[in-house]
């Protein structure tokens, strides 16, 4: 049985106490892709540098767990949990940012448009500019991790 994902989000009042919020339910909602695969909105931005005054990031956050944005947001940033059925493979896509993802369990075969090929482990980062590419999880678990997305240029 796979463990539900929760994320907290520490701050402070007014008169700079720390303490951890409550506007963000704690638990992670998960979205069920074509393929199988899931994938759950972390955090989200839609600027950079990030406005932190006045908790107005959690608001901006909070609009995007009502409304799910693409796989980028313009002049922002997505931080999102995927996590893939054992056999699964993705689309090939292409890539319309510069992602991060750091691998948490299982083993996902990279795939380039090329053919080239990359195993990746629990413990390894991709770093992927904007290219052709896709997924296919080996394990007889899940395999996943989290994916950081920046727009790029």
């Amino acid at each position: 049985m796979r463990r539900a994902f929760g994320s907290t989000y520490p701050g402070h009042d007014a008169n700079g106490v720390t303490g951890f919020q409550d506007q963000i339910p704690g638990a992670l909602e998960w979205q069920q892709m074509a393929n199988g695969a899931l994938f759950s909105l972390a955090y989200a931005t839609n600027e950079i540098p990030v406005q932190l005054s006045n908790d107005k990031d959690l608001g901006i956050y909070k609009s995007n767990l009502e409304d799910p944005p693409g796989i980028t947001i313009p002049g922002g940033t997505v931080l999102r949990m995927v996590d893939m059925k054992p056999g699964s493979i993705s689309p090939m896509h292409r890539t319309i940012s510069l992602d991060y993802g750091v691998f948490l369990k299982g083993e996902v075969e990279l795939i380039l448009d090329s053919g080239e090929t990359r195993l990746l482990k629990r413990g390894d980062i991709a770093k992927a500019k904007p290219l052709e590419i896709n997924g296919n999880a080996l394990e007889e678990d899940y395999g996943g991790g989290i994916d950081d997305v920046k727009p790029s240029k």
